[in-house]
């Protein structure tokens, strides 16, 4: 199968009930690492410990690939979703770039080969993806793109999922606002806005 089509507006509710949040690397992978201490592992699993108790609190499951400092290879991230009876896959990262000047939030959908979903899925996460900028921007956050990737755990995942990277710790600004549990609950509550809306099937 080629790149996905831009999703078409959903008509009605879905059933979204248990959400699978993914806080990229762990253990002895630290992702990236900025010059100034931040290591990816530690910032995006406290903004995944958030948005899990923002979802918490507004009725929906949550389950988690790593709730600690612990390593899960990229094909097991999307299993724990399907293994564990989720709606909906997010995957947390964070970025960085050689330029310090480049900033933002990046969100990233499936657009490869070949995927373990149907095709309708896929759309469906297109379609989350947009939804998740959209919401960013509502929030006052800045987003630089929104875009497809061959990524392993949106290639793997048997649901609408979606890969947002919330900054980038080569960007000063970026990286010290990273560092705040206020910063952290606006990306949360941004990602949080989106399920739930899409949920009741106004997403877009």
């Amino acid at each position: 199968t080629g790149p996905v089509k831009p999703p078409v507006r959903p008509v009605g509710p879905r059933a979204v009930g248990k959400v699978c949040i993914d806080a990229g690397h762990g253990g002895k992978d630290p992702g990236a690492i900025s010059r100034w201490g931040l290591w990816e592992k530690d910032v995006v699993l406290a903004t995944a410990q958030l948005l899990a108790e923002e979802l918490r609190s507004r009725g929906f499951d949550v389950v988690m690939t790593r709730d600690s400092d612990t390593f899960v290879e990229l094909e097991d991230r999307p299993a724990v979703a399907t293994r564990k009876g989720a709606d909906l896959f997010v995957s947390v990262h964070a970025n960085s770039m050689t330029s310090p000047a480049t900033r933002g939030i990046e969100v990233f959908y499936w657009s490869g080969r070949s995927s373990a979903a149907p095709a309708s899925v896929r759309r469906e996460g297109v379609e989350l993806a947009d939804a998740i900028r959209d919401a960013c921007v509502n929030n006052g956050l800045e987003v630089r793109s929104v875009r497809g990737a061959d990524y392993k755990v949106l290639r793997y995942s048997r649901v609408p999922a979606t890969l947002v990277e919330i900054g980038f710790l080569t960007n000063r600004a970026e990286e010290q606002a990273l560092r705040t549990r206020s910063h952290r609950q606006r990306l949360a509550k941004a990602i949080a806005d989106v399920i739930a809306a899409y949920k009741k099937g106004a997403s877009r």
